[in-house]
């Protein structure tokens, strides 16, 4: 069947261009045969992370929220519980408001689900050629497994964590829209 055309560009944000691309590319891979292990693992990881983050964000937001409320001498916290801080939050800010963070905690989320589970294999494989040893089956040991996934885990969150800093400073703006190209000029103009 002819491939499906990329979407129109007239979704309302660049978040929805953005999403519009991804789950694109996921439909391209998964008509054509996904392009080989590797690519396929790629589309499904990140359509994957895409729905668990824009799912869960409400909750991380209000999470960093009551993380970094502060009190003054003699005043209480800001709020007093999560239901506290889901309320207020859709109250003043509206309740689009829970999904601050969203463009910021979707590149991380899928680079990183998606390199992590594309290098999981090759690392796998690297450990159980240069630390030796199989299963009775031939097959990586749990501790092969288990080194690759951190070592994997571990590379990929560490190229893509400076997306963190950026969500949780979007998440914590309480006036108007704060755009992510603003705070990275701004982290790397203060700290580099």
């Amino acid at each position: 069947p002819p491939l499906p055309s990329p979407p129109s560009s007239t979704h309302p944000s660049p978040l929805g261009r953005w999403a519009g691309r991804v789950l694109h590319l996921a439909l391209l891979f998964a008509m054509s045969g996904g392009g080989g292990d590797a690519a396929a693992r790629f589309a499904a990881s990140a359509l994957g992370a895409l729905l668990a983050e824009t799912s869960t964000l409400p909750t991380d937001v209000v999470k960093v929220r009551l993380q970094v409320q502060q009190t003054a001498a003699g005043v209480g916290p800001r709020y007093s519980g999560f239901v506290d801080c889901v309320l207020q939050t859709a109250r003043s800010e509206g309740p689009l408001a829970l999904w601050k963070g969203l463009t910021p905690a979707l590149v991380r989320q899928v680079s990183y689900t998606s390199l992590s589970l594309v290098i999981y294999e090759p690392i796998r494989d690297f450990y159980q050629r240069s630390l030796g040893g199989s299963g009775s089956d031939g097959k990586p040991t749990y501790i092969q497994r288990l080194a690759a996934g951190g070592t994997a885990g571990g590379l990929a969150i560490a190229v893509f964590n400076p997306a963190e800093v950026v969500k949780t400073q979007v998440q914590t703006n309480r006036e108007g829209q704060l755009k992510m190209r603003d705070v990275i000029s701004r982290v790397w103009a203060k700290e580099g």
